[in-house]
Formats: structure tokens, sequence, C-alpha cells
């Protein structure tokens, strides 16, 4: 399981060299990337709560067990944004787009008297699995995920009608992944009469984010020979997403003036960021969020997201389930595995 996550975090951010693009640049991208982004954390809140059986069956049913899985951002926005920071797209992600991992326990458990159940589900990288990932390949990871699902059986599984249930998910989860992109760096920004030379020293590209959303899904499921279990649904998330993105490091101004007639600036770094910021916004003009320490630009997506998934268990003492994931506006893709008891 820490092979998987770290693969999917340097897969995401593998990048190196120079970072040579225009701040603006970069924010145009990201704002497109956050969207592909918002799409793809929707679906990725979804894993580990849907599972193959539509209805586990009345109480005392239950299960219990774990998963392990990865959704994508779509590939456009991934390429917009590694241009944006002067790098080819790694050629892992040429096909997919940036990778989120998704990991965890679930557990889901049949109610009396009335054809529903409920399952919760969660997930975090500890400490330790941190601080493994960075000692190891570089990279510092945050993550965790938490999950509830009720679901209701509409249609009885026969012996030629599928299992027919509807259901309402919540999820919220937050995560980050940080990866040096070189030992130093120039960044360029024009504006109009503005413009200036940023050196970056050390530099890290971050990515982070919080989504919270709320699934309904219908899901249709038919057994065969009593271990295979074949389903297929779809699902609305509702929810808000929030993607940040940017450059930590240390900054600096290694040559520009703030404006015509206007002189050089003193070389103190955080009031020339400060000077850059008053003058941008005396002007009436756009203000990039950056100071000594680095840049970082924020975007929300909230707008509904429509996925497809479908996959199959098999189940041989253990229920080993595998499912494919969809999201047509954004073409993003994804994928999971789990395993658990099931009585």
């Amino acid at each position: 399981m820490k092979r998987f996550i770290a693969l999917s975090l340097i897969l995401a951010l593998a990048a190196g060299g120079v970072f040579a693009q225009t701040l603006d640049g970069f924010q145009t991208a990201f704002s497109g990337f956050a969207d592909d982004m918002a799409a793809t954390l929707s679906m990725n809140s979804t894993i580990g709560t849907t599972w193959s059986d539509a209805y586990i069956g009345g109480f005392p049913h239950f299960g219990a067990g774990i998963f392990l899985g990865t959704t994508f951002a779509g590939k456009d926005g991934t390429a917009a944004l590694f241009d944006a920071i002067g790098q080819a797209v790694p050629a892992e992600l040429e096909a997919l787009g940036v990778p989120v991992p998704a990991l965890g326990v679930t557990a889901k458990l049949g109610l009396p008297f009335l054809p529903v159940d409920i399952g919760v589900k969660g997930g975090v990288v500890t400490p330790e699995m941190a601080t493994a990932l960075e000692g190891a390949y570089g990279v510092a990871a945050e993550y965790k995920n938490l999950g509830a699902v009720l679901r209701a059986r509409v249609l009885k599984e026969g012996v030629l009608i599928p299992e027919l249930s509807i259901g309402a998910s919540g999820s919220y989860q937050t995560g980050s992944i940080a990866k040096a992109v070189g030992s130093g760096t120039t960044l360029d920004y024009e504006y109009s009469t503005y413009s200036w030379t940023i050196t970056a020293t050390d530099p890290m590209l971050e990515l982070g984010w919080e989504s919270t959303s709320f699934d309904l899904n219908a899901q249709v499921s038919k057994n065969f020979l009593l271990i295979l279990t074949p389903y297929a649904g779809a699902g609305v998330s509702f929810g808000k997403s929030t993607v940040t993105g940017g450059l930590a490091s240390s900054m600096g101004i290694a040559d520009g003036a703030l404006g015509a007639g206007t002189g050089d600036y003193d070389g103190d770094a955080d009031t020339d960021f400060d000077d850059i910021k008053a003058a941008l916004t005396d002007a009436g003009q756009p203000v990039p969020d950056i100071s000594a320490s680095g840049f970082l630009y924020t975007a929300d997506a909230n707008a509904p997201v429509v996925r497809v998934y479908a996959g199959v268990s098999l189940n041989i003492l253990v229920v080993v389930d595998a499912q494919l994931m969809y999201v047509p506006a954004t073409k993003a893709l994804g994928a999971s595995i789990s395993a658990r008891l099931q009585l």
C-alpha cells in the first residue's frame, strides 16, 4: 500500500529542472486545472463507499475491509499546468492526468426490518508513512478522508432480475503533496508597463485540496454462482472543492521596476513584494498572491459532477472487488480495488 501511495505522489509531481514561466500564465493554467481536479476529487470521495453488492442484506449481514484506488484529473488541464511551469508532461501522465490516491478502511451493516444498509469509511496517511515517503522519494504528503453512506434496495434480485438500490453518501477529504523542482529558478512577470524578474531558491511545487461532497447514486448488481458479482451504476455529486497550488521558496527580486519612472527595488524582498502589490493595486490591476516565501493560488469549484462506474467482485472466502469510474464532462478516469470479509 505504501509503495502504491508513493507511486501516485511521484507521478503527480515528478518535475525537475527549470521553472521559468510567467506568474499570470501559471494562474490561468491553474484555474483550468482546478476545475478538472474538483471533478476527480468528487469521484475520488466515493471510493470505499461503493461495493459490488447493491444491497448486502438485512441485519445481521455486515462486511469490513480495506480499499485502495486512484482517480485522475483530466489530461488537458494537466498538460496546461506542466506547460505553465516550463515542464514537459511526464510520459506517465500524458494519457490520464495527475493521479489522486485514495486508501482506507470501510464497513457496512444491514439494518433490521428495512431493506437498508449503512456504511462508513476512513483513511489517513500517518506521520510515520509521510516521513518514510519523504525520506525515500523526496515527496512530502498529507491525506485523510472520511465518509458515510446509506443505501436502500428498491428491486430485489431474482433469477433473471438484478438487484437495484439507490444511495446517498457524504464525504470529506483533504490532502497535499509537494515536490522539489530544482535548486534555483527564475520567474518572469509582465503586465502592461509593469515587469520584474523574480528568483526562487530551492523551490517546492505544492498542490493541495479540500473537498466536501454529497453524492446520490443508483446501482444494479447480479450474483452468479454465489461467487461472482458484476455491477454498474451512476451518480451525481454536489459540494465544494478548494484546490491550491503554487511555489514555496525563498523569493527575491533580481531585476525590474515598479513602472515607468518609479525606480528599481531596494533589495529587501519583503518590502519589494509589498511595493509590487501596492503599485498594482493603485493601478487597478490584478495582484498576484506572492511574497518572499513563495506564491500560492486558490480556486474553488462547486458544479455538480456526474459519474458512471462498473466493476466485478469475486467471493472466495474474501471478497475482492475491482471497479472503474469515469466522469464524462472532464473525461477523468478512476480505478479502485478492495478486499473485505462479508457475511
